[in-house]
Order: C-alpha cells, then sequence, then structure tokens
C-alpha cells in the first residue's frame, strides 16, 4: 500500500498494465492531473478503470451537501463523474479510447445520513493508449 499524490504518482512510467481508481475520482481535485499520471504509470496498451457515481440532480448534491456541513463532515468536492468531461480529459491531445458501461447503483455511504441516503447510478469508465509513448 503507497500513500501519495494522485496528480504524482510515485511509480516509474510503463509500471503497470491497469490503473484502478474505485470511489476515488469524484474526491480529487485535480482530475486531469491523475489522468495524466495514470497515463505515463501504464504501460503502452494498458487501461485506466475508473468506477465511480455519475452526478447526481443538483437539489440532491446541495441536500447531501447540507447534511456533510451540519455533521461537520468534509464535502464532496465534485458532483460525481460526469462521462463526457471524463473522456474529453482522456482524449486531450491524444489518441486514446474510452467506453463507460452501466454498473449499478452508488449509494453514497460517508456519512450516515441522518434525513436520508443518496445514491447515483454507477458507471465503469475504461480508458486505453494504445502505441509506444515514450
Amino acid at each position: 500500500m503507497v500513500v501519495g499524490d494522485a496528480a504524482r504518482l510515485p511509480f516509474t512510467a510503463g509500471c503497470f498494465d491497469v490503473v484502478l481508481a474505485q470511489g476515488v475520482v469524484h474526491h480529487l481535485d485535480e482530475v486531469a492531473g491523475f489522468v495524466s499520471e495514470a497515463r505515463r504509470v501504464l504501460e503502452p496498451g494498458g487501461s485506466l478503470v475508473v468506477l465511480d457515481a455519475e452526478p447526481m440532480p443538483e437539489e440532491d448534491y446541495r441536500s447531501m451537501c447540507d447534511q456533510l456541513r451540519t455533521s461537520g463532515t468534509a464535502l464532496e468536492p465534485r458532483n460525481g463523474v460526469d462521462s463526457g468531461w471524463l473522456e474529453a480529459l482522456v482524449r486531450v491531445g491524444t489518441d486514446g479510447g474510452f467506453a463507460s458501461l452501466a454498473a449499478g447503483t452508488w449509494t453514497h455511504a460517508s456519512p450516515p445520513y441522518a434525513e436520508r441516503e443518496f445514491s447515483s447510478p454507477a458507471l465503469l469508465h475504461i480508458a486505453t493508449w494504445p502505441g509506444d509513448r515514450r
């Protein structure tokens, strides 16, 4: 296990065939930096796999943030992961491939909500970058 900055991964270039981010991206401030770093540490033809929630309706997101604020818990920095936005980050200046697949329901579980629980559709996003990038 390694603790680090997702936009500055402590690994050499091309050392992984898969990077998995499960329930992580909606917590990141620097998603573009993370995508860039994931690509850097992937071997040619490797895949970035992201499992995360789709954005929920804005009213629900505001209500969830109100409950978090009231409980003294840190707010969710991002309302889920918009697949179009993530795809745009993957494809910037590259020939990367991208697919999003339905993956059930994401239940926002932290903290236990006093007034109500929140859920969003979950998507599995797969990004690939073929060829030698070095």
